[in-house]
Parts: structure tokens; C-alpha cells; sequence
């Protein structure tokens, strides 16, 4: 079975090193990064590496953009979120 690609979209540092722990310790679903903020995930999510993301763990709870502000600026087709 392929790895599932994925990334984090948080605003707080431990809350990442928390879920990169989960991530990390499952044979079937891969960390390509994780953001800060959701703009620079947009901007990630464009890109060609990007379009290979397939899990979105999500902040729902972030300055700037929401999680839900972020899952309407995003084309969201053959991508699960995962709100946290």
C-alpha cells in the first residue's frame, strides 16, 4: 500500500510537535512538512510538491485565517482535512 503524503497547518509549536509525533510513529502516512500559518500552506498546496498532499491536519483555530477560512481557499478535491 502507498504512504499517504500530509502536512500540518498550526499556529502552535507544541500542538505540531504533537500530531509530527503521532504522524511519525504510522507506517502509512508521511510528513512532507508543517506550516505555521495558513497562508504559507496555500502557497505550499499550489506548488508542485504540493498537489501530492493528501491528509490536511488542521488547526481550526488559527490568526489570521481560520481552519475553516483555509478549507474555502483551497481546492480541496482528493485531499482529507482533519480537524483538530
Amino acid at each position: 500500500m502507498a504512504r499517504m503524503t500530509c502536512i500540518i497547518v498550526d499556529d502552535d509549536v507544541f500542538s505540531t510537535k504533537i500530531m509530527s509525533g503521532y504522524i511519525s510513529r504510522t507506517n502509512d502516512v508521511c510528513l512532507i512538512q508543517a506550516f505555521s500559518n495558513a497562508i504559507d500552506a496555500i502557497n505550499f498546496l499550489s506548488s508542485n510538491e504540493g498537489r501530492s498532499v493528501g491528509i490536511i491536519f488542521l488547526d481550526i483555530e488559527m490568526p489570521e485565517m481560520s481552519g475553516i477560512e483555509f478549507m474555502r481557499a483551497i481546492d480541496l478535491a482528493g485531499k482529507e482535512v482533519v480537524i483538530y
